[in-house]
Parts: structure tokens; sequence; C-alpha cells
């Protein structure tokens, strides 16, 4: 259940001249995995892929700033391995 578990992010803005506007996120907390909690693999997606899952599941996928704040909150930061 461990990669199923939605975890929260929490975003703020201040536009300019405005007040602070907060919002919170969830977000899954690893990329698409197949298998149970003991034994998963971790499936790299391409674009139009990620899109037909994500629709499926009634989920979007996420900005840039979204990433950055999903990144600075998270608590393990992984090396990243691009695909080739």
């Amino acid at each position: 259940m461990f990669l199923r578990r939605l975890t929260p992010v929490h975003l703020s803005y201040t536009p300019p001249g405005r007040k602070p506007l907060q919002a919170t996120i969830w977000v899954m907390p690893d990329y698409l995995a197949i298998g149970s909690d003991a034994d998963f693999l971790r499936i790299p997606l391409s674009y139009p892929a990620a899109i037909t899952i994500a629709n499926t599941f009634g989920f979007v996928l996420p900005t840039c700033k979204m990433v950055d704040a999903i990144y600075r909150q998270a608590a393990v930061h992984l090396r990243p391995q691009p695909l080739p």
C-alpha cells in the first residue's frame, strides 16, 4: 500500500499586491509500480502513456512548479536516472 497512499504537498504563492494563496495537492509517493509492496517493479512511461493512465484514474500530471514543490518536501531524494 505504501506506493498507493497519497501524500500531501503544500503550495503557496503570493501574487503581486495581493494576499498569499495556499493549497494542498495530494501526490503519489513514487512513479507507477506494478506488483505488491514486498515485490514491485517501477515502470517508466512515455508522455502519451502517462496521460492515458492519469486520465483513467482521474489524476493530472504535475506542472514544473508542482514537481519542484514535491521534490523540496520529499523525505527521500534519489539521484535522477533519465531514460536514454
